[in-house]
């Protein structure tokens, strides 16, 4: 399966006709609830509150399955699915700061005590988290933490870097 890449601006974003089939999907399975509301699919996957609520979490993989037929949590796959490719969506996750710090959030210095000027000072950079990471059981706020970390220089070595150009 193919990723398809939407951008999210600092605007937030209106579901397009696939995100309004994908929560139709969900709510039938589910009843409104969740899908009922202003939220839209992106801030739906992105909300912590969605993978603590386990019927949620069912009608979502309910409306994934059919447009995509994404993998159970056993591993089996019923090939039924339409195959559309999986959302990606790319976050703007902030400015690289004009000095670089510390995982403790202390300034580095240089062997002079000078501050250690980052080397993208005051572009953006911006992460991806899409419908793959969310079936996965990775969270937004963990993606977006890691990726800020490799921003700031200093990831644990742990640490996936899920940084994108914000183009």
């Amino acid at each position: 399966m193919g990723d398809e890449e939407v951008i999210i601006d600092e605007n937030g974003h209106t579901d397009d006709e696939y995100e309004v089939l994908v929560k139709a999907l969900g709510a039938y399975n589910q009843g409104a609830t969740k899908f009922n509301n202003s939220l839209s699919w992106s801030e739906i996957l992105t909300d912590s509150k969605t993978m603590e609520d386990a019927k949620l979490v069912k009608a979502i993989r309910y409306g994934l399955d059919i447009l995509k037929d994404i993998e159970k949590p056993n591993g089996v796959r019923t090939d039924h699915g339409i195959r559309l490719p999986l959302r990606t969506y790319i976050w703007e996750g902030g400015v690289y700061s004009s000095f670089k710090f510390n995982e403790s959030g202390e300034l580095i210095l240089d062997e002079n005590g000078a501050p250690t000027v980052h080397p993208q000072a005051g572009k953006k950079w911006c992460f991806v988290y899409g419908e793959e990471h969310w079936i996965t059981g990775l969270k937004y706020d963990d993606v977006k933490k890691q990726s800020k970390a490799h921003a700031s220089g200093y990831p644990k070595s742990e640490d996936t870097d899920y940084r994108v150009g914000c183009s």
